[in-house]
């Protein structure tokens, strides 16, 4: 294969970030979206997202088997479902601007985690991180063979 046609098959990083980008602002705009109709929190973004972004950079890496990929799509994932937690934190006491937001908001599932505050909202970011690990994985064919044909038996006289 010449260097140009194996370079398109094999994926690119920034095809699939940039998918995965995409997919992560789609999911983002669905949270903001059902919160502004209904005024409740949708926890099931986690797992919308890790299934949407998973996706996407799997499309964008073409079956590339490298591990980059998943990490990407775990990465971007949870980027996504903490970035839901800006605004109720911008709009807390004591938080100084939107920078220390936006760092608080990284760290904030880990607090939880400790705090066991919210089980629920921990266990759909998982299943939305596994979510997102899996679906970044390439399908795998196994091919078996080639295999030997049978040779028919030799007719028996009897």
């Amino acid at each position: 294969m010449c260097p140009h046609c194996r370079a398109s098959l094999e994926g690119s990083t920034t095809r699939a970030v940039g998918l995965g980008v995409a997919a992560a602002v789609l999911s983002a705009v669905v949270y903001y979206a059902v919160y502004a109709l209904w005024q409740m929190n949708f926890v099931l973004i986690a797992v919308i997202a890790g299934v949407s972004i998973g996706l996407a950079v799997r499309r964008g890496a073409q079956g590339n088997r490298a591990k980059r990929f998943r990490w990407i799509a775990v990465g971007l994932t949870y980027l996504c479902v903490v970035s839901t937690y800006y605004p109720a934190l911008l709009a807390m006491p004591g938080v100084d601007g939107p920078l220390w937001a936006a760092l608080r908001s990284l760290y904030l599932p880990i607090l939880m985690l400790i705090s066991m505050k919210n089980p629920v909202t921990l266990i759909l970011l998982g299943f939305g991180l596994h979510e997102a690990w899996k679906l970044s994985a390439p399908h795998v064919v196994n091919v078996d063979g080639p295999f030997e044909a049978v040779k028919p038996a030799a007719a028996t006289s009897g």
